[in-house]
């Protein structure tokens, strides 16, 4: 759209005379030719007067469309919000001023004339609204018809720019020789894997290769006839024993016919590099599975065995391509269950499913096919024959793009930190430009030999990069038996402020009553658990003001105990600070001396609710807080609920059958049946409007709590009770106890006889 052919029309400009007085906003329409194609002008004008300059322009052509806003001089390309599903907001609209509800549409948003909404139909045709007289929706579906033609063009030139350079990196792709893989992988992963299965019947047995698929009965025992002499003779078939075919003479592994699917097979997953383009690498993922049948029939004597086979296939599973100066590109191999036709895919996901690439064995062809390219210095060969099993060279090859330095690493031996720099673990690197692995470590140059003879554990790495970051020289074996115990760098500054590191490890050693370098689980993790036991024990002494420095606290007879009591001293302070924090909040610092039994339901309630928050939690879950409560104790605990929530920044998940209750909270979710009927946000106006209504009648000095006394609350004085009557002495004695027991009512706490009580006979429970 030709945005300054378009400010330079002039503005259309409203008639006076066909001003009307219930319009907020008066529309007027007409056509342009604006570089040959005809454009929709439609400009909004405020019903004043004097208004020159509409609020704003709506231009609109076969392809495209846009709003301009004369007060800002802005060009965008927002949709006009036509209907309730957009709160009724109008572009058109000053900032800050809120748009017209559904039902004031028609009368504060209308056009100038009768002219101009047929000059809008006529210029969107083709466009289905449901009422021909809302004109604003005939521009919205307009404008939408565009923005989702322009989309899916955009789509289509994506997918279009994806599947050139899918079908570009598959022409440049080398053959894959399938008959030399299957055959390394036969010979090095299965090893001419052949099963021989078989069926024993008196002293003949049935037996049936893999390898050649034959079927033949052999003797296994002395002959006791004369046609046995003239049989096969093998020796005495055993399940997972080796054998001779006597066919093909094949060995292979025994296997009982009865214990035998038809069916089993082996896997494995193989990476082949290949040499992309010039310097570029390719890394194809593949899985080998041998499989093999074995063919029953139901004859005279059973089951019987009529041939067997064994197959090896193979099939490609994904491809990662490396450039230089390019991101990594792994493309799928994957199957349409619609058409039954594979292909190849940039994408991981498809139908729902995700293809994993793991650590597999690589073929020696892959080193050779390295010459030549970007990773022909890498260190791949020396890294898989340093590590002894799988390796993921893709991990391999894009953390090496990133870190060249992992080649030296390899080379010097330091297995363990290449291992944790494949894995993305961040934070073992210090300077990624430096060469030397001192620097580039961040260690001290002298610590660099033990570190090549410990492999390049991470755990001693760790110790050494806290060596240097606390700039102490520290012995070879602290540095082990400080990463035996593994404490971090702010628990070590800590102890060491008030004995040397050599003390710090004795005592380690001594409480936990097992040597360093115990190559044992068992040890290692009591050595641990003591290590952090210790720390936090000087750490909360020193919390609470104690003169570390004398050797008394240093070194306590018994840790644990010593550590238990320190728990008790530290968190009494916090925790008396946390309750009088809740009780403060909930108004219940008068009941804290309180015995339980001297409190009434509300207050017990309110005992329980600041219980919970004393502990500071991210979240509380209340299933009916305010039940057994009646109408003014429950909006009271509501209030406190709601005001305990905003002082601690606490979620609060309240479970209630009550809409009264339930309109107060942020957001409101109905569940019917195990299922949810809504998820709504309530807004601020909504929150105040309801919170209003619920605590409008309520003060926070003024309102009286209901106070409740039952029998149980009124402390007696301890006196010898007489003999417990028995018999019909005992029912006469318990009736007159009952008569002249006086009764108790609500509110007032006051003993009132029976014959005064009125309708006042309801007692609290």
């Amino acid at each position: 759209m030709k945005k300054k052919a378009i400010e330079r029309i002039p503005y259309l400009g409203l008639k006076k005379k066909l001003r009307q007085k219930d319009a907020k906003y008066i529309g007027i329409t007409a056509i342009r030719i604006v570089g040959h194609e005809k454009h929709l002008f439609l400009e909004m004008y405020r019903n004043a007067k004097n208004q020159t300059e509409p609020v704003v322009r709506v231009v609109l052509n076969k392809k495209e469309f846009g709003t301009y806003i004369p007060e800002t001089g802005e060009w965008n390309r927002r949709q006009i919000m036509p209907d309730e599903y957009y709160d009724a907001y109008f572009i058109w609209n000053t900032p800050g001023e809120r748009g017209c509800t559904q039902k004031e549409l028609e009368k504060q948003n209308i056009l100038q004339s009768p002219e101009d909404l047929e000059r809008i139909k006529k210029f969107c045709k083709g466009v289905e609204v449901w009422d021909s007289t809302k004109w604003w929706k005939y521009i919205y579906r307009y404008e939408q018809n565009i923005s989702i033609t322009a989309r899916r063009k955009a789509e289509d030139r994506r997918y279009e720019r994806r599947q050139n350079a899918l079908n570009d990196r598959i022409s440049h792709t080398k053959e894959l020789p399938e008959k030399k893989i299957l055959e390394t992988a036969d010979s090095l992963y299965f090893h001419h894997a052949h099963y021989l299965y078989y069926k024993k019947r008196g002293c003949f047995a049935q037996i049936a290769c893999s390898k050649c698929g034959g079927v033949m009965t052999a003797r296994w025992k002395e002959g006791i006839s004369f046609e046995s002499q003239f049989q096969c003779s093998i020796e005495e078939p055993r399940e997972g024993q080796t054998g001779t075919c006597p066919l093909c003479g094949a060995h292979g592994e025994y296997k009982c016919q009865g214990k035998v699917k038809g069916y089993h097979s082996k896997s494995i997953h193989l990476f082949l590099g290949q040499k992309y383009k010039e310097c570029g690498m390719v890394l194809r993922y593949m899985e080998v599975t041998k499989a093999w049948r074995l063919g029953l029939i139901e004859g005279k004597n059973g089951t019987e065995m009529f041939n067997s086979s064994e197959e090896l296939s193979g099939v490609e599973i994904a491809r990662a391509y490396f450039e230089p100066g390019k991101k990594l590109q792994i493309d799928y191999h994957k199957h349409n269950w619609y058409d039954g036709k594979d292909f190849w895919d940039d994408c991981n996901l498809y139908g729902n499913a995700s293809i994993t690439i793991g650590e597999a064995p690589i073929l020696k062809e892959t080193y050779q096919e390295m010459e030549g390219t970007i990773f022909q210095y890498s260190a791949l060969k020396e890294y898989t024959a340093a590590v002894r099993e799988a390796v993921n060279p893709i991990s391999y090859f894009e953390r090496y793009q990133q870190t060249p330095q992992i080649e030296v690493l390899v080379k010097l031996g330091l297995i363990g930190v290449v291992k944790e720099l494949i894995r993305y673990r961040y934070g073992i690197v210090t300077d990624q430009d430096a060469r030397r692995p001192d620097k580039f470590l961040g260690i001290r140059k002298e610590s660099v030999k033990q570190l090549i003879a410990a492999e390049g554990d991470p755990g001693i790495l760790n110790t050494m990069q806290m060596e240097k970051r606390m700039q102490q020289v520290w012995t070879g074996e602290q540095i082990e038996h400080l990463t035996e115990t593994g404490l971090g760098q702010g628990q070590v500054e800590m102890a060491t402020r008030y004995m040397s590191l050599q003390k710090l490890l004795n005592r380690i050693e001594k409480y936990s009553g097992c040597e360093y370098g115990t190559k044992c689980s068992s040890a290692e993790q009591k050595i641990r658990s003591t290590a952090i036991t210790y720390t936090d024990y000087l750490s909360m002494r020193q919390s609470l003001g104690y003169d570390l420095s004398n050797t008394v606290y240093q070194n306590p007879r018994d840790l644990q105990a010593a550590h238990d009591e320190m728990v008790l001293e530290s968190h009494k302070e916090e925790i008396d600070k946390r309750v009088l924090e809740a009780a403060k909040i909930l108004e219940i610092e008068e009941y804290l001396k309180r015995k339980p039994k001297a409190l009434s339901g509300g207050q017990r309630q309110r005992v329980g609710i600041a219980r919970a928050f004393a502990a500071k939690p991210a979240v509380i879950f209340a299933d009916e807080p305010t039940g057994n409560l009646d109408s003014v104790t429950t909006r009271q605990v509501l209030r406190m609920m709601l005001d305990m929530t905003k002082e601690s920044g606490i979620t609060f998940v309240m479970v209630t059958h009550e809409n009264e209750l339930a309109a107060c909270a942020d957001r409101i979710v109905t569940i019917k049946d195990g299922r949810v009927l809504s998820n709504r946000l309530l807004t601020d106006a909504e929150k105040e409007e309801n919170r209003k209504n619920l605590f409008g009648e309520m003060q926070a000095a003024d309102v009286a709590e209901p106070q409740t006394t039952v029998r149980g609350d009124i402390e007696e004085p301890h006196t010898t009770l007489p003999e417990r009557p028995k018999g019909k002495k005992f029912a006469r004695a318990r009736k007159e106890k009952e008569s002249a027991q006086p009764q108790l009512t609500q509110n007032t706490g006051v003993a009132q006889p029976a014959e005064k009580r009125g309708n006042n006979d309801e007692t609290s429970n």
